[in-house]
């Protein structure tokens, strides 16, 4: 099973918001290793993430180990004005109770960075591969394979100057092997395009426009012109604001008026989207952030069309000494589901998913570091057999090359 942090930094590239449907690929530098290995164990003491009826419904021991070996990868090769690079994960879960959940876990992405006439374009492609995590799944459901495909091309000129433009066009596909869910599958199609403007001193400005079609071929629905497969489509317009504040504050912030126009009837949706960040180096040893959004995303959830989710989260990260750091967090979504084909008391309309978490991080050497890690997560849904609660204690090694 993967790990639900996890799955939630995957999903968060398909945003519709300000930014492309997926965020523009980094290329790495030449300071990553280009070989890492990792590997963890984590204790769950509820896997299932569900309640203990649906848990022995889908056969499933709450209590498990997760034993995830995994290689990650960061290559780049420049030439000239091309940088070609290869940077992901490919890894498996083994689990020591519940072997059903055992499976590959791949999130690679390929591309290139070319310098053309004072632009740079960078064309790419992304695929994921996971077991869903069971607390995106309904209680028939317990063994399901999601992927995730993209293609994405990215055009930014003028970077030295005051004016900025930039674009970006995606195409990406969601996929699931359980019959049940093959009805999520979707495709989606974006366009996004900014202007900034730095400004110096006061900060830099960018006025942002996107557009996303989301289509989800195989399920229909009764629309305003009769049967037809079940989608909608997206337009934003918004600024983004970002600027240091003296030495120790940094603080971005996008706003945005969203529309959601949907093939079913009754369904869209208007209003305004935003996400804000604040970071504070109190000292050289210690950092706080938080951060807030309100965003409208495509979902894999049964019988779910898009929902409207409100993130907040806040963490502080103090290094104890040269080798020992050490973090703590909290963070809280709330999200809600609509679709025509949504079924109330059934399907999931509403959820609440907040989570405290920890770690202690040990380097050994400039090369290898050893941490614990430590979680409680909750989870309030309006279909009661989905809330839960859970917690997770980790150890994990990494040692690149």
């Amino acid at each position: 099973m993967l790990i639900r942090n996890t799955i939630l930094s995957s999903c968060a590239l398909l945003v519709g918001s300000l930014v492309p449907v997926w965020a523009r690929p980094g290329v790495p530098t030449p300071e990553t290793p280009p070989v890492t290995v990792l590997f963890s164990g984590t204790y769950f003491t509820n896997i299932a993430a569900t309640s203990a009826a649906f848990a022995a419904a889908r056969g499933l021991k709450r209590a498990d180990i997760l034993y995830a070996p995994s290689l990650n990868v960061n290559l780049v090769h420049a030439e000239g004005g091309l940088s070609l690079f290869l940077s992901g994960q490919a890894g498996y879960d083994i689990h020591q109770r519940n072997s059903i959940l055992d499976r590959e876990r791949l999130n690679l992405q390929a591309g290139a960075d070319a310098q053309l006439e004072g632009c740079v374009a960078t064309p790419s492609g992304g695929y994921s591969r996971f077991q869903s995590d069971l607390a995106d799944l309904n209680v028939v459901t317990t063994k399901n394979t999601q992927e995730l495909v993209t293609g994405e091309l990215d055009v930014t000129c003028n970077q030295s100057g005051r004016l900025v433009p930039s674009a970006s066009f995606t195409q990406s596909w969601s996929y699931n092997t359980a019959q049940p869910y093959k009805p999520s599958d979707f495709r989606s199609t974006s366009g996004n395009g900014s202007l900034a403007y730095k400004a110096g001193t006061i900060g830099d400005f960018s006025l942002t426009g996107l557009y996303v079609q989301t289509l989800y071929p195989h399920r229909a629905i009764i629309g305003s012109s009769g049967l037809e497969s079940d989608g909608y489509d997206h337009y934003s317009v918004g600024i983004h604001y970002q600027r240091p504040i003296g030495g120790s504050l940094e603080f971005g912030a996008s706003l945005s008026q969203a529309w959601i126009s949907y093939r079913g009837i009754g369904n869209n949706f208007s209003g305004i989207t935003y996400d804000a960040s604040l970071t504070y180096h109190a000292s050289p040893r210690l950092n706080f952030s938080v951060m807030a959004s309100r965003q409208t995303l495509p979902t894999n959830y049964l019988n779910a069309a898009y929902s409207v989710a409100e993130s907040y989260s806040a963490n502080a990260d103090y290094r104890l000494s040269t080798r020992l750091s050490a973090s703590i967090g909290a963070a809280l979504t709330h999200s809600n589901y609509t679709g025509a084909a949504l079924v109330n008391g059934i399907d999931l309309t509403a959820q609440t998913y907040h989570s405290f978490h920890g770690s202690l991080n040990y380097t050994l050497s400039p090369t290898f570091t050893v941490s614990l890690t430590a979680a409680q997560d909750q989870r309030h849904a309006d279909v009661i057999g989905y809330s839960y609660a859970g917690a997770r204690f980790g150890l994990s090694l990494s040692k690149s090359f």
